[in-house]
């Protein structure tokens, strides 16, 4: 029997879920002093057709003449304010000003509705402003107002493009790239900084990580774009955001309820091409998209629900190659697999908020999603030294779920604002059907060909000559599952300082609590007669059959593919981790040209770890202290400066913490877990140039630094075990490694140059240059990059938008230099890059009448492929390691929006 997991952790976890409870109840006690009637002047920033314009800077006229930036819902708030008449004025980029006059009343609370008009650009008497521009401006506006460096994408904006899931969408953005699997989206890298580095939220709450492999990352293509409302990337951390994050995070918005009822509706079906062989399942596409909301109770109630489906069956060719061991080896093994792969994606959603009060609101959101891959791997194996051609079959099924709940309030005290948040989640991936059969021939004929025969063998490849069958080695099980959850709740309090208002202190904590828990367990069997079950040269046998089916008992196997318990294998383990964080922040415009945010983050982390098979136990703990500041320079109304300085951290995975010894007999070796590893941390420099145009233009341009310290790699030393020798591989931390680089971006309507002919394009483009070196310890002899740190990546889109007429366009390129993946072996014409991508994409949509619509979307028109690289690719020596190759897709729609 394992031994049981600690129960000590469920009870700590309770106990300090109600003490900050308890924390925010007291904070509303000790405030009530605070709601007394004070004088105020409230309101709200609307556009002309009453949706709600965010981040809006509106000012006071007279007194002191200072401003207050709107929140989500366009409220701003002045407090403090003497009686007398002011005028109040907002701007708002794309909006023309507007202004009303308020009168105070001593003790008393003004309110005031200010109505902004678009400020459209017209040529020749077109107007040129439409709904992508409505987006834009509210994207720029809160970009502009950050006080902390980010970009922000808008729905409106990133709907125009062919993107299914959330990766595709952030790969627009600035020093961003992504990885992809079977061509989509998957994985995100922020500036030379691999997907672990990086944090993944859900309406400011991470995510925890449900795939098997990828452990602190989160796999975006679960998350389709249809539910966001908004994504930004920060990156620079401020001093109330979770300190886990070095290279930047990444913020979803999911939609919510707007001021008016609308319903939005999206159908779509499409074809993918093919680059496998063999098309088992089709090629088609289906997708289908919906949201609605209204408003109840004289519009505080709001409610908002919605729904995707996606899909997909893909087929794509992988191949591989290895070398005879020296910098001119020649082919010694040639790999092609054809892949027929279905991929399901299912989500709903369901939001609400509440305004219990003029100074108080509720937000409640759920959401859940459901992916279903089914796959079916042929893979052929030609084996030059041995003489051997081998044959798999894998069949498999890949289920994964994710559940999240949150519940978030805002409320304001006088001069003081309290705003919560709880969330929940639970995710799992399940492999249960994993199996895989293996045949075995000699094949003479192999023998002699050239490295270009080699290359063009495929999966049906026959040889004339070679009639003797493929016999079966064995039929392989091994089913696997991941559980992950995750548990929050924090309160951040901010009080305006001083008579004016134009400081203000903020101070916060939050408790999040994360398990995981990872099983594996397998089973081989080989047949007592081999020739039992054979195929044919250029054939597959057993496709889509699994462990279970009645076909497993034709095989004759020497035992049935029953594995053990999966908590009897070394691997199989649970985890769980406590993060205790509280911080400090002061933000204080000391003029209307000049603001400063200075803080401090404390996480306290804890970590306790068991791997079933052993009963092996291990616990950790350490304390970060993540300082930070902020400054902005503001040139001119649209024109300003950014720079900060922060600390952050990347923890170690799960895996490596845990106490596993896994023992290899026959090669003397041990991977070991290490529950001491520290995380890896980082000092960050920013310095960054923006510029805001009148016609909705955006320019920047800044440098980046980073210094990390006890980045995490694996070493390796002997030790003794019973008289024998082991070599013991360990994750340790020890080294250095440093980023710097620089990004510029622009986002420019053509309108602006006033030429008839460019009066319904925009341009928008980015480029970021990025260098890294990693000291991985005195075993290597030499200083390499991070693992998937390109030194470029870019992105150029033109976007032909005319609302007249009703027609817009999206042309979009998506560049990735090749980048170093990982060591193989110990010579420099071994090392394994990812080689680089270009993906063009087109996008059209035609709006006809009483809000319906048709689109067309055509994706990787290049007909890219994820390749790796044996040996740096601007090396003469190189050669290619493997390529997976899935070609272009193409998606026809119609939407309804009411």
């Amino acid at each position: 029997m394992p031994t049981p997991y600690p129960p000590r952790i469920a009870p700590a976890r309770g106990i300090v879920l109600l003490a900050v409870l308890a924390l925010v109840t007291a904070l509303a006690g000790l405030l009530s002093p605070l709601t007394a009637q004070q004088t105020a002047v409230t309101g709200l920033v609307r556009d002309d057709v009453g949706n709600p314009l965010p981040g809006a800077t509106v000012r006071l006229e007279g007194e002191d003449g200072r401003t207050s930036v709107g929140d989500a819902d366009g409220a701003f708030r002045f407090v403090g304010v003497a009686p007398g008449e002011y005028t109040l004025s907002a701007t708002y980029l794309g909006y023309s000003a507007a202004s009303a006059t308020v009168t105070v009343m001593a003790g008393a609370t003004s309110t005031a509705v200010l109505v902004m008009q678009p400020a459209p650009l017209e040529v020749e008497g077109i107007t040129t402003y439409g709904e992508l521009t409505r987006g834009q401006a509210q994207a720029l506006n809160a970009q502009k107002n950050s006080p902390n460096l980010k970009y922000v994408i808008s729905e409106e904006l990133f709907d125009l493009y062919p993107d299914i899931n959330a990766a595709e969408t952030v790969q627009r953005l600035p020093g961003v790239s992504i990885a992809r699997d079977q061509g989509e989206g998957r994985f995100v890298q922020v500036r030379g900084l691999g997907e672990q580095f990086n944090s993944l939220t859900v309406n400011g709450v991470r995510l925890p990580s449900i795939g098997r492999g990828s452990e602190r990352a989160v796999e975006l293509d679960i998350v389709p774009s249809s539910m966001v409302e908004e994504i930004s990337v920060t990156k620079a951390l401020r001093p109330d955001m979770d300190g886990d994050a070095l290279g930047g995070t990444v913020d979803m918005v999911y939609k919510r309820p707007g001021s008016e009822p609308f319903l939005h509706l999206d159908l779509g079906g499409g074809l993918n091409d093919q680059q496998s062989e063999i098309d088992s399942w089709g090629q088609g596409i289906v997708s289908v998209s919906g949201n609605a909301g209204t408003r109840f109770a004289d519009d505080r109630l709001g409610i908002l629900v919605a729904g995707s489906y996606h899909d997909t069956e893909r087929g794509s060719l992988f191949e591989s190659w290895r070398y005879v061991e020296d910098e001119g080896g020649e082919l010694s093994r040639h790999r092609t697999t054809d892949y027929d792969v279905g991929r399901k994606n299912m989500g709903l959603l369901s939001s609400l908020d509440l305004q219990y009060s003029d100074t108080g609101e509720l937000t409640f959101a759920v959401n859940w999603q459901h992916y279903l891959e089914d796959e079916i791997r042929r893979l052929a194996i030609y084996n030059i030294g041995p003489l051997t051609e081998q044959r798999f079959t894998g069949n498999r099924v890949r289920e994964q779920d994710m559940l999240f709940a949150q519940v978030a309030g805002d409320q304001q005290f006088g001069r003081a604002r309290l705003e919560f948040q709880g969330s929940w989640s639970q995710g799992e991936e399940d492999w249960p059907d994993i199996t895989e059969f293996r045949w075995t021939r000699s094949n003479p004929m192999l023998a002699g060909l050239s490295d270009a025969e080699i290359d063009d063998l495929g999966a049906m490849s026959t040889f004339n000559g070679v009639d003797a069958p493929l016999t079966l080695d064995y039929a392989y099980f091994y089913p696997t599952s991941v559980e992950s959850g995750q548990q929050s709740a924090g309160a951040d309090l901010t009080v305006l300082a001083g008579g004016s208002g134009n400081s203000s202190f903020k101070v916060g904590g939050r408790f999040t609590s994360a398990d995981r828990t990872y099983l594996f367990s397998s089973v081989r069997s080989t047949p007592t007669d081999p020739s039992t079950f054979t195929i044919e040269g250029g054939t597959f046998g057993l496709p889509e059959v699994k462990f279970d089916d009645p076909e497993i008992g034709q095989l004759g196997l020497s035992s049935p593919l029953t594995p053990a318990d999966p908590r009897t294998n070394a691997s199989s383990y649970e985890a769980e981790e406590r993060t205790l964080a509280g911080y400090l922040m002061n933000t204080t415009d000391w003029s209307d040209r000049f603001t400063t945010m200075v803080g401090v983050r404390v996480e306290r982390t804890s970590h306790d770890y068991l791997q079933f098979s052993t009963g092996n136990e291990g616990e950790g703990s350490y304390t970060s202290v993540l300082p930070s500041a902020h400054g902005i320079v503001r040139l001119d109304p649209n024109s300003q400066v950014r720079f900060a300085v922060s600390r952050g951290l990347s923890r170690p995975s799960f895996r490596s913490l845990v106490p596993v010894d896994v023992v290899d007999e026959e090669d003397l070796e041990i991977s070991r877990g290490n529950p001491e590893l520290e995380p890896t941390t980082a000092w960050s420099f920013d310095l960054m140039f923006e510029r805001y145009g009148n016609q909705l233009g955006f320019l920047s341009g800044g440098l980046f630094y980073k210094k990390l310290q006890d980045p995490i790699a694996g070493g390796s030393y002997t030790e003794s075990v019973g008289g024998t020798q082991y070599t013991v591989f360990q994750p340790l931390n020890g080294g250095s490694a440093t980023v710097y680089g620089f990004e510029v971006a622009a986002y420019q309507r053509l309108s602006a140059l006033g030429l008839p002919l460019f009066r319904h394009l925009a341009l928008n483009a980015n480029y970021t240059w990025n260098h890294s070196e990693a000291d991985f310890g005195s075993e290597r002899e030499r200083e390499y990059p991070l693992p998937n740190s390109p030194e470029h990546t870019g992105n150029l889109s033109l976007i032909y938008e005319n609302p007249n007429a009703g027609f817009t366009t999206v042309v979009a390129g998506n560049y990735r230099s090749y980048m170093w993946e990982k060591f193989e072996g110990g010579q420099l014409h071994n090392d394994i890059w990812t080689g680089s991508e270009f993906h063009l994409d087109v996008s059209m949509r035609k709006d006809w009448t009483r809000g319906l619509s048709t689109y067309l979307q055509l994706n990787n028109l290049t007909n890219e492929s994820d390749r790796e690289i044996q040996g740096e690719p601007s090396e003469s020596f190189s050669r290619i390691h493997e390529r997976e190759s899935y070609s272009w897709w193409a998606t026809l729609g119609v939407r309804v929006t009411r």
